[in-house]
């Protein structure tokens, strides 16, 4: 179905099931919340790739959403994306390389996009018409996609496959532990100021670098505009191409490029004997 610029239309199938991408930190836990509260189905999609340590975590954030919101049924996935990510950052790497100058130029975003392209397909394949996310603008300005005008490229991206996207928390304080807390999802109202307190949260590692290149070298090179805008030219250049995958995906080309690297990148219901990287 498709409205007058051929767009999907959702409206009519929106259903009582949602995902959120789950990262079982206090924005996640929030926006879970919020999802429980509209819906009586909420997927809770934590995804894996080398460099996040703690991943089991994440359990402990979804049962504390079991206990509060009862009557609602939380399925709990783990899907690795190694692969995807590898397609993603490097597919094209000499071409990017020569464009861009650098591919590390948006490191922490291409694995947010790579968990965005997981969960578009994640939601067709399981027809889920609703995406909520934990995304806010409250975050530094490292994280391009999570400034408001690249969240509205994102709904507009879902919405070109019938899929609803929605940042619920960006209308809260940006304190959102101390509102997790106050909900009884949290061990204290300001993990955000001392982690050390956060035990459903998993860490990212490669974060830690691309913050260091943010504020050493990009930043004092090029001005956070220029910086912005490079970033934010990468990314556009990224979105056409995976939107012409996932439509040969969908279709159901048994050749479909896309259909061979997410055989790789499964969800398994959250156990940590279930994942090579957890059994470690």
């Amino acid at each position: 179905m498709s409205d007058s610029n051929g767009t999907r239309s959702w409206e009519h199938r929106r259903g009582d099931r949602v995902v959120v991408c789950f990262s079982g930190g206090a924005d996640s836990l929030c926006a879970a919340a919020l999802a429980a509260e509209r819906f009586k189905e909420v997927h809770l999609i934590v995804y894996e790739r080398q460099g996040l340590e703690g991943l089991e975590r994440t359990i402990t954030g979804a049962n504390r959403l079991r206990r509060r919101f009862p009557d609602v049924e939380f399925k709990h996935f783990l899907i690795n994306v190694d692969r995807l990510y590898e397609e993603i950052a490097y597919g094209q790497y000499f071409r990017d390389l020569l464009k861009y100058r650098t591919f590390l130029i948006a490191a922490c975003e291409l694995c947010k996009f790579t968990f965005h392209i997981r969960t578009i397909c994640y939601c067709l394949e399981n027809q889920i018409y609703e995406m909520w996310d934990g995304f806010n603008t409250h975050r530094g300005r490292e994280y391009v996609s999570q400034m408001k005008p690249f969240i509205e490229k994102y709904k507009r991206y879902y919405q070109s496959f019938g899929i609803n996207y929605e940042t619920p928390t960006d209308d809260l304080p940006p304190r959102t532990d101390a509102i997790a807390f106050e909900w009884g999802l949290t061990a204290a109202p300001d993990i955000k100021t001392n982690p050390h307190l956060d035990d459903t949260q998993f860490k990212c590692h490669p974060r830690v670098l691309y913050h260091v290149l943010c504020r050493g070298y990009f930043w004092p090179v090029w001005g956070h505009d220029k910086f912005e805008k490079r970033v934010d030219d990468y990314l556009e250049d990224k979105m056409p191409l995976f939107k012409r995958l996932i439509d040969d995906y969908i279709s159901g080309n048994p050749q479909s490029p896309l259909r061979k690297v997410l055989a790789e990148c499964q969800p398994v219901p959250f156990e940590p004997a279930l994942s090579p990287t957890l059994a470690r």
